[in-house]
C-alpha cells in the first residue's frame, strides 16, 4: 500500500510539473474564445457541488444570472478554480464556508472564491503563488505546491490578475480580476 500510494504521488508530481512547464513555454498559447464566466464558474461549481458536500464543506453561491463575457481558455481557467477549491476542500475542516460570487467592477469581471477555515499560514502568504511553495498542512498531504503558481500563470494568460487576501468574514480569500 506504500509503495502503491507512493507511486500515485509520484505520478500527481510528474503530471503537475508537465503542466506547470507547459504553460511557462513561451510558445504556449491559451485557446481563448468569448464566454460567460458567470456560466462557466456554474457549472464547475454544479459538477463539483456533491464532492464539496461530501467533505463537509458549507457552499455559498453568489453568481448572477447575468451574462459576464470573458475572452477565457474554458479548461484551463476550470483547472485554475478546482486548484483553488481543492485546497479549500482538502486543507479545512467539516463545517467550514465557502463563498464564491462574481461581479463586474467598472471594465472587470471579478471572481471571488473565500472560506472561513484555517489562514494560510503568515509564513508563506507572501510567496503563495510561487511554485513549490507548501504550507505545513500541505507537507504532511504530499502537495505538489504547482496547484496555485499555475492558477496565476493561466489568470496572468488571460490578461487578469490574482491576489490572496484575508477579511473580516473571511480567513482566505483569492481574487481573480479579468478584462471583459
Amino acid at each position: 500500500n506504500k509503495i502503491y500510494s507512493k507511486s500515485e504521488y509520484m505520478t500527481a508530481l510528474i503530471n503537475s510539473f508537465a503542466e506547470f512547464s507547459k504553460l511557462n513555454h513561451p510558445d504556449f498559447k491559451l485557446k481563448l474564445k468569448e464566454e460567460n464566466l458567470c456560466e462557466i464558474v456554474r457549472n464547475y461549481l454544479a459538477d463539483t457541488y456533491n464532492y464539496i458536500i461530501d467533505q463537509g464543506i458549507e457552499p455559498i453561491f453568489d453568481i448572477p444570472d447575468e451574462v459576464y463575457t470573458v475572452e477565457t481558455d474554458q479548461l484551463h481557467f476550470e483547472r485554475s478554480i478546482a486548484n483553488i477549491i481543492s485546497n479549500f476542500v482538502k486543507y479545512n475542516k467539516k463545517g467550514t464556508k465557502m463563498h464564491v460570487s462574481i461581479y463586474r467592477s467598472q471594465s472587470d469581471v471579478v471572481l471571488v472564491m473565500e472560506n472561513d477555515g484555517v489562514p494560510i499560514e503568515k509564513g508563506i502568504v507572501d510567496n503563495i503563488f510561487a511554485p513549490l511553495v507548501t504550507g505545513d498542512a500541505s507537507r504532511s498531504s504530499e502537495s505538489t505546491g504547482l496547484g496555485l503558481a499555475s492558477a496565476k500563470r493561466v489568470v496572468e494568460l488571460h490578461g487578469g490578475q490574482i491576489r490572496y487576501t484575508r477579511t473580516e468574514k473571511y480567513a482566505n480569500s483569492f481574487m481573480i480580476t479579468l478584462p471583459s
